[in-house]
């Protein structure tokens, strides 16, 4: 597993391109335009003194966005390592719930609704095994859907966090996030690679940065699997993803 001060580099060097390549390309059109100039206006000096003095200030300018890179990784450092805290508590609390199931009654989550596209909402969408034998998972399905409250909570306090979610080894998905309308009727979250690396490595884990599977961006998620009580066999993967576009603009702008 990739340590978290890795996947904080990945990351601030992915929001450093992305909004500071823009601005590279177009401060360098008007230095490569301002070069121009210079060489013109500098026939005592020589074409030469005109053409150091662009480069020069080039070279400036890219030491002072190389600097604006290290000075966002603290920043960067707290907003990941909230993420990281964040689903360790979940799938603790989940891994408390199958611990000792008598001490919760049973709840219920409802399917994604497109109505409620655009703010954040619980949407249940099962495993195709699991919606052709919904008598086999009834009880655990009761069982897990208690967390889904406190899934809910975390993301409309946290506008850090994008979308937060839990899947089971038998098939249950619980998503929370703002585009109902973009799931499927039935989805196998273990074919899934933040599910697939959380069991491989029976550990927390920070995927690579990769391609939002709705369509909203660049990502990176944050996972862990949760068990059934403190010792027992894993039930499942808690997972918590970020936009690299909404962690851009909150550190470029803080």
């Amino acid at each position: 597993m990739r340590s978290i001060r890795s996947k904080i580099t990945v990351t601030v060097v992915a929001i450093s391109m992305v909004s500071l390549f823009i601005l590279t390309g177009t401060v360098l059109y008007n230095l490569n335009t301002l070069r121009s100039g210079i060489i013109a206006m500098s026939d005592e000096l020589g074409t030469a003194a005109g053409d150091d003095s662009a480069q020069a200030m080039e070279q400036q300018m890219l030491n002072q966005l190389t600097a604006l890179a290290q000075a966002k990784a603290p920043i960067a450092d707290e907003k990941l390592g909230k993420q990281q805290t964040y689903v360790q508590l979940t799938a603790d609390y989940l891994t408390a719930l199958y611990g000792d199931p008598d001490k919760y009654a049973p709840l219920s989550v409802d399917p994604p609704d497109p109505s409620k596209t655009g703010v954040f909402s619980s949407q249940l969408v099962l495993s195709p095994e699991a919606a052709d034998d919904l008598e086999r998972i009834d009880a655990e399905l009761g069982l897990v859907s208690n967390a889904s409250d406190l899934f809910l909570a975390i993301p409309m306090h946290d506008p850090d966090i994008e979308s937060d979610y839990f899947s089971t080894v038998s098939g249950i998905n619980v998503m929370i996030d703002k585009v109902p309308d973009m799931k499927p009727a039935t989805l196998d979250a273990s074919s899934r690679g933040w599910f697939q690396g959380a069991i491989k490595e029976n550990g927390l884990i920070w995927t690579d940065v990769f391609d939002d599977t709705w369509g909203r961006g660049l990502a990176i998620t944050c996972a862990a699997p949760f068990r059934n009580g403190e010792d027992g066999e894993i039930m499942g993967v808690v997972g918590f993803g970020s936009l690299i576009s909404t962690m851009s603009g909150e550190i470029i702008d803080t």
